[in-house]
């Protein structure tokens, strides 16, 4: 980016760090799951396997995925020994023993020996890295990857990109030519786009997604918009090109990681339908589909060997797949917004299903044996509910049963190294679930909350205050920071009581908190009463 920039960068931003994020998408029990839609095998994750993430970052979903999942073996890489660093440590903070991180580039990782991986996941690495990376990543994967095993890519598509490639161009040359540090380069670039808005070019008219969505940058983290904008290397990719590229290591596409994407009824409009259903190749199929959501990010499902499931395996598969909530009962409301506009799930087939995985998550065959869900039909039909509320983001496929104990002790583990790095301002936004196998998203009041009911603090309120007033920080309501202790406190408190009512028994049903829905500890204490 700049003649102070190490030479080993490649041209990717190392300057700045890169924001600390969980991607669900990357959860071996979600890529099973998608592969299981389109009726494909994949790798059993009931008995130990192995799992590689490419350009790992900070090093949170890894470690995550690998607390939440004992019987994987994970490897990690990244080429910023920063990020490796950070991995390793919360890594030794959490006692997590099943994941190793490795600082090698991507071409590097051909002399390394290692084992071959059930899944290889890269996200938000393969339109961020030059064209001789992405062939060092499909050699990799060749060379490693089971036959069978699993590959998740994202990268940014075309055509949604396509408007706002020309101002990315044009920040990235003003940011080059900008004296200071990174964040100081990147504001200054952001600044210079939205000189050039007022300044009428024709541009934006020409292209009317683009001002809003670079209002939207001035509001974001520089450590974000370094690495999503301001790469030296930075490809748009067609769905065409990225099946090519995996072609080389033997692959076939499955199916989106975006579940929802997965229901032609929820991503193709009526008016549509008669021109996307007359294509039969599934490669342009999904090229299509690209064009009607005006698709700017993938995030594709690969196998190597596609080896697909007899009806009678699918249906012993179907019955034995188990899910869970993933949020609280009463948020799951019958409208739901999908890319064809808002639908609604009809309350007298899917509130039985909900109902039932309230009290905690079942199997398939489990959930057929309640009469209100038997009697709505057969176990396709029911299949269908499920994956549906899966799409649409209500349940999500969880671990079996069996080894949930374990997990739970490796995740409460993980967890409490979390919040304690959450005491010190150095939040995350996920936990780990020991029933679904992946993260769920607390926000940094909830886990001040979780904080305070692990250190038996009766009143989890004025323990959040203690903890913001203590760093001169206070909430914001409606968009505006609260004033004063009594604003800040009142909020907190009514924070506190959905916490306690509606947040706490999801995250005990989903193994984040411990302890029973009815532990004393629990209650909101306000005035040294319970609540």
């Amino acid at each position: 980016m700049t003649d102070a920039q190490p030479a080993w960068t490649e041209g990717y931003i190392a300057e700045v760090e890169y924001t600390t994020g969980f991607y669900s998408e990357m959860a071996p029990a979600l890529l099973c799951f998608a592969a299981l839609l389109k009726g494909v095998h994949a790798p059993a994750i009931d008995r130990p396997f192995t799992y590689f993430e490419l350009g790992c970052g900070q090093g949170l979903s890894a470690n995550l995925l690998a607390a939440a999942n004992p019987l994987g073996r994970f490897f990690a890489n990244d080429f910023n020994p920063t990020h490796v660093l950070n991995g390793r440590a919360l890594a030794a903070e959490a006692g997590i023993g099943n994941v190793t991180f490795l600082e090698k580039s991507f071409g590097e990782l051909a002399g390394v020996e290692l084992p071959e991986f059930d899944f290889i996941t890269l996200h938000g690495v393969y339109s961020w890295i030059s064209e001789e990376n992405r062939r060092a990543v499909v050699d990799f994967i060749r060379r490693r990857l089971r036959p069978g095993g699993v590959v998740y890519v994202s990268y940014n598509s075309l055509p949604g990109w396509a408007p706002m490639a020309p101002l990315r161009r044009l920040m990235t040359e003003y940011a080059m030519h900008q004296p200071g540090p990174m964040p100081a380069k990147i504001a200054a670039a952001v600044d210079f786009g939205a000189k050039l808005k007022e300044a009428g070019a024709k541009y934006f008219g020409a292209n009317p997604t683009v001002a809003p969505r670079l209002d939207r940058l001035r509001g974001q983290s520089p450590n974000y918009l370094a690495h999503e904008y301001f790469n030296l290397d930075w490809a748009l990719l067609y769905h065409a090109d990225v099946v090519r590229d995996m072609t080389g290591a033997k692959l076939s596409f499955v199916g989106s990681a975006n579940l929802v994407e997965q229901f032609d009824d929820f991503v193709v409009t009526p008016k549509a339908k008669p021109v996307y259903a007359g294509i039969t190749d599934p490669v342009l199929r999904e090229t299509v589909k690209d064009f009607l959501l005006n698709q700017q990010f993938r995030r594709d499902v690969f196998v190597r060997g596609v080896p697909r499931m007899m009806p009678e395996i699918q249906a012993d598969a179907l019955a034995a797949t188990r899910f869970a909530l993933r949020v609280p009962r009463r948020a799951c409301t019958p409208k739901i917004k999908v890319p064809v506009g808002q639908i609604e799930l009809p309350e007298a087939s899917y509130g039985p299903v909900l109902d039932a995985l309230d009290s905690g998550a079942r199997t398939v065959g489990e959930l057929m044996t309640v009469p209100k869900i038997a009697a709505l039909g057969s176990i396709f039909q029911l299949w269908r509910s499920l994956t549906v509320l899966a799409a649409v983001g209500y349940a999500a496929p969880a671990l079996a049963e069996a080894g949930e104990e374990e997990r739970s002790r490796i995740t409460e583990r993980f967890n409490g190294a979390v919040l304690g790095r959450t005491l010190k301002g150095l939040s995350s936004p996920y936990l780990a679930s020991p029933v679904l196998g992946t993260g769920v998203r607390v926000d940094r009041v909830d886990q001040l909350f979780l904080a305070a009911l692990r250190e038996k603090r009766r009143d989890i309120a004025e323990f959040a205050w203690g903890w913001l007033s203590e760093r001169r920080q206070v909430l914001s309501k409606d968009g505006k920071p609260l004033q004063g202790a009594e604003e800040n406190r009142k909020e907190l408190a009514r924070l506190a009581d959905g916490f306690v009512g509606k947040t706490l028994p999801l995250l005990r049903r989903l193994g984040v908190a411990a302890g029973g829905p009815g532990t004393v500890e629990a209650r909101v204490i306000r005035g040294g009463q319970p609540k």
